[in-house]
């Protein structure tokens, strides 16, 4: 599975500022929604929302993986959130995070949404992957680095 799959490159938000993991789902919720990516944003946020009720869904080191699936959309999408300050996520090590990667997949299973939360985990891993994410300061340097990793 290839990040081109399933994330939208071009709905990447760097220099992301949020006052909490609330808006920082909002925002990337709503890039995707600005690119055409889904139809609706509310009913999506609310059942990312609730998905972090269950538990956060920060893994530590700085990194995120909000996610949810709904009959909303009918193939997997996601975007990547890059903030250099960090956002409060109620990380287990309770760090900031700065690199979230939102994933919204259709309802049943069938989309492959497990594979890419292994992919995501284990691209996240890499310190020097995180590492270069972090310093690149525009949409076209994040995708030049996810391409290549495929």
């Amino acid at each position: 599975m290839k990040f081109t799959e399933f994330i939208c490159l071009d709905c990447t938000v760097t220099g992301l500022k949020a006052a909490g993991k609330n808006e920082a789902i909002a925002r990337l919720v709503n890039a995707l929604k600005a690119k055409g990516k889904l139809k609706t944003s509310e009913h999506i946020v609310e059942l990312l929302l609730s998905r972090e009720k269950l538990g956060s869904t920060a893994i530590g080191n700085g990194a995120a993986i909000p996610h949810c699936s709904t009959e909303l959309v009918e193939h997997m999408t996601g975007v990547l959130g890059i903030s250099p300050e960090g956002v409060e996520f109620d990380s287990p090590d309770g760090k900031k995070v700065n690199i979230i990667f939102l994933l919204v997949s259709p309802a049943g299973g069938k989309s492959g949404h497990l594979d890419a939360l292994a992919k995501i985990s284990k691209f996240i891993k890499d310190k020097k992957k995180k590492e270069r994410l972090l310093a690149a300061v525009s949409v076209e340097a994040v995708a030049e680095i996810m391409k290549k990793d495929e």
